[in-house]
């Protein structure tokens, strides 16, 4: 028995060492190049083109700061903007079912481009999908004027004179920041890889996914799928991609199934999560979920739709 434990144990922590520095390769990187543009004004840049499209949903301009930390940085750092600023509970219901459906653009792209779409496609599918549920939201949603919290939380404030010496200081916030992430990756994914490895073992597995197997085919994925749904929810898409990638090498799920998986989490991922967090600032969780399942749905069974109508054409012209 011990030398099964230990089996399991060892070949998970070698597993999941290769893993964690294949996505750490990847968000090492962009996550200090994301820093590099906070620091320098980008975001505030991008934030005044983004004014135009703001109106077009019925948010006022400066939600586009918002919105362009949230899809640069992360949904965390999204939230931290949200509470700074003064918004009603509607636009900030808005804005917050946008962050969600478009937060980390660039790191989850860069992630999820290697086991599902490609990085322009990913990004692209994410901010339009963002702005067609803020623009039904602000047809669908009651008036909800009242003041959103506000005040509660700045985030890291940039420095208003750019020097070598505060760039030191950003640079040396960012590498520490890359530091802890390392660490939390490598312990995330064992015990992620641990987990499945023992259900695999002790023949489990089939057991703890069989209930969520109905759910999948209505958001037409394979009962495969489902253990990779629940890793994406509960931890988040860069881990999901990397529980992924694992079982599409060991021959668990084809490169279809975990392709179509992909474009599900890129809409619904660390659903738990993001919702509680934006929920104990007041925003209803009631209307933070439905909008990423649905555009997760549509997303894969209008991809599903549309490879049937090329398949279906190819096969006339022959």
């Amino acid at each position: 028995m011990k030398e099964i434990v230990k089996d399991i144990v060892v070949k998970s922590l070698a597993k999941s060492i290769g893993t964690s520095l294949w996505i750490l390769r990847i968000m090492a990187p962009v996550s200090l190049a994301v820093k590099v543009l906070w620091f320098f004004g980008v975001v505030d840049i991008l934030a005044q083109w983004l004014e135009p499209l703001m109106h077009f949903v019925g948010l006022p301009g400066h939600s586009a700061i918002v919105v362009i930390t949230g899809g640069l940085v992360g949904t965390h750092a999204g939230l931290a903007a949200l509470v700074s600023m003064p918004f009603t509970l509607r636009e900030a219901t808005i804005i917050t079912v946008m962050i969600c459906l478009c937060h980390a653009l660039i790191l989850e792209g860069a992630v999820v481009k290697k086991i599902g779409p490609p990085f322009a496609k990913t990004v692209s599918i994410r901010i339009v999908a963002a702005f067609m549920a803020a623009w039904a939201l602000s047809h669908l949603l009651p008036a909800m004027s009242e003041p959103f919290a506000s005040g509660m939380a700045t985030g890291a404030a940039r420095p208003a004179e750019i020097t070598w010496v505060a760039f030191g200081h950003a640079m040396a916030d960012a590498a520490m920041s890359i530091l802890q992430l390392a660490v939390m990756i490598l312990a995330i994914m064992f015990l992620l890889i641990l987990l499945k490895n023992v259900l695999t073992k002790t023949g489990l597995m089939d057991t703890c996914i069989k209930p969520f197997k109905p759910l999948m085919a209505v958001f037409g994925l394979s009962g495969e799928s489902s253990y990779l749904w629940l890793v994406g929810n509960i931890v988040g898409l860069s881990y999901g991609a990397g529980v992924l990638k694992e079982c599409i090498d060991e021959g668990r799920i084809t490169q279809e199934e975990a392709r179509a998986a992909s474009y599900h989490l890129i809409m619904s991922h660390s659903i738990i999560d993001d919702t509680l967090s934006f929920a104990a600032f007041g925003v209803p969780g009631l209307w933070i979920v439905p909008p990423r399942l649905v555009m997760a749905i549509g997303l894969v069974w209008g991809r599903k739709f549309v490879k049937k109508y090329r398949q279906r054409t190819s096969m006339s012209l022959q």
